[in-house]
């Protein structure tokens, strides 16, 4: 089924959808307007949603979401943070719940963890991915992996940004990870394989890749 939640994004009137083949919860997917803090900055995320769902015994929450851009501007940084701040509150009050948590989509920022870090590591000057990924910063049990640790680093990448607007893929520089799949502990060890298929031509359709992970039955 497809599950369409409308965003709140003026400037690019962008909204964000879920298919799937499993029925969430009361038969709904929702957008959750809270907002987060980073110093004086307050901000939700315009482009997001929460779906629950259960697979076989297991509590499942996506939260899929699309941040702001642009990951090197400084002036974004706080608000960005705040984003994840909101984030990261949605994702601890589920985990509370006893819900698994996924949270996937356009962070528009990268992961600056070893493990975790691009093909041509790039160092986020924003402290997103690590604020989202502790959960709860008072107990590490609940710390959330990133999908990229499961690929070969010469292929995590998920986006072409054309910097010098020649129209042309000017490899490796123009290629980074922006979009990340954050699995919780019990999700990340039913990991089978992750991959980043590099088979179209980003220029074109979309200038983002897809990253596919694919989990072991839950119930085994």
């Amino acid at each position: 089924k497809t599950y369409f939640v409308q965003g709140r994004d003026s400037y690019t009137g962008q909204d964000v959808v879920l298919l799937t083949r499993i029925d969430p919860e009361g038969d709904q997917v929702e957008r959750d307007d809270r907002k987060g803090q980073s110093g004086s900055t307050s901000k939700s995320v315009s482009k997001n949603y929460v779906a629950k769902m259960s697979v076989g015994n297991t509590k499942i929450a996506l939260i899929g979401i699309h941040f702001l851009a642009q990951p090197l501007r400084s002036d974004r940084r706080s608000e960005r943070e705040a984003q994840a701040d909101a984030t990261r509150s949605i994702a601890t009050e589920l985990n509370g719940q006893g819900y698994n948590v996924i949270i996937l989509g356009d962070f528009n920022d990268y992961d600056g963890e070893a493990d975790s870090r691009d093909h041509i590591d790039s160092v986020p000057i924003s402290n997103v991915l690590k604020m989202i990924r502790e959960m709860d910063v008072s107990k590490a049990s609940d710390d959330l992996a990133n999908s990229a640790s499961f690929i070969q680093k010469s292929n995590r990448y998920t986006a072409f940004y054309d910097a010098n607007d020649n129209g042309e893929i000017d490899a490796p520089r123009e290629f980074t990870s922006i979009d990340h799949v954050l699995l919780s502990p019990v999700l990340a060890a039913k990991v089978e394989s992750v991959e980043i298929p590099h088979g179209h031509d980003p220029r074109y359709v979309t200038d983002h890749f897809p990253v596919v992970v694919r989990l072991r039955s839950l119930d085994g």
